[in-house]
């Protein structure tokens, strides 16, 4: 994309986001917050009857928001509008850069633009999704010590940023290996790396809910939790496609089928074109399986 053209992007996306929505989904964000401030205030994650429960589905923001708390004071609905706007402006920007089009279509999508505007998760796990991927590329590419630091961090703050990732991460990192042992590629072993690094954090994370919350996962998935629902799944992925449009799950299918075609003639290929596509049909698949929201 010529050098004008990130920024027009990213100026699009702003323009869209704050005259069509401005600040969305205000009812959930709330709880975030007031986990934030009890994490700035009194040093834990507490409900608000002073019990230490992790009612956010969020914990990788509720860190971000309590140490951005901790150190300016802004009010909590400023600053989790400021990150939800700033990570999906960053989304976008790194898109254009790499993708145009992909961009392109961030910009332009009207669920992206209205989380993006949430105070909520959305934007930062879509953020760190493609951190990962380009960490774990660089990873695959060129093993370090740094490099492995690096995107252990990536996939520690992208399991963290909703219940789902570790599943999802897992899942993703598996399919790359699979990719890599199937076409004996050099860097198979490297792969295999990167899937224990993300089970180690996905199984972390559930040691450090049960040492501090009891529990292995956070509230609002254990409430919402009921078994396999593949039918109520797919009523609620049709739903909302028809609800906000064809565009976008059509985009993400036939960028998911053009990837499975390009691996299935064993054409090489980017790690993170392998990680990203995995991870978006990680997170369908899961969606369809958990019978939606």
């Amino acid at each position: 994309m010529p050098a004008l053209g990130v920024p027009a992007v990213c100026l699009g996306f702003l323009g869209l986001a704050l005259v069509l929505f401005g600040s969305a989904g205000n009812d959930d964000s709330h709880i975030t917050y007031w986990s934030a401030y009890t994490l700035a205030t009194k040093g834990q994650i507490l409900s608000y009857n002073g019990v230490p429960l992790e009612q956010s589905s969020s914990l990788t923001l509720v860190l971000v928001l309590g140490l951005l708390y901790a150190l300016t004071g802004i009010p909590l609905p400023t600053l989790g509008w400021a990150v939800s706007v700033g990570a999906g402006l960053a989304v976008v920007a790194l898109l254009a850069r790499r993708r145009p089009v992909a961009g392109l279509l961030a910009a332009c999508s009207l669920p992206f633009l209205y989380w993006s505007t949430s105070g909520m998760e959305a934007s930062l796990t879509a953020l760190l999704l493609l951190v990962v991927a380009g960490l774990g590329e660089r990873f695959l590419d060129a093993p370090s010590l740094r490099s492995r630091i690096l995107v252990a961090l990536a996939l520690a703050g992208a399991a963290a940023s909703r219940p789902e990732m570790p599943l999802l991460l897992v899942g993703a990192t598996g399919a790359l290996a699979v990719v890599e042992l199937v076409s004996r590629s050099p860097r198979r072993r490297v792969a295999l790396e990167l899937v224990g690094l993300a089970l180690g954090v996905a199984v972390l994370l559930v040691l450090i809910r049960l040492a501090f919350f009891g529990v292995p996962a956070p509230n609002p998935a254990l409430m919402k939790s009921g078994g396999f629902e593949v039918a109520g799944g797919m009523r609620y992925l049709l739903a909302s496609a028809k609800q906000l449009g064809w565009l976008m799950p059509a985009a993400a299918l036939v960028g998911i089928g053009l990837l499975a075609v390009e691996i299935v003639r064993r054409r090489p290929l980017a790690g993170s074109a392998i990680l990203a596509g995995a991870a978006g049909a990680a997170g369908i698949g899961f969606c369809l399986v958990s019978g939606g929201d």
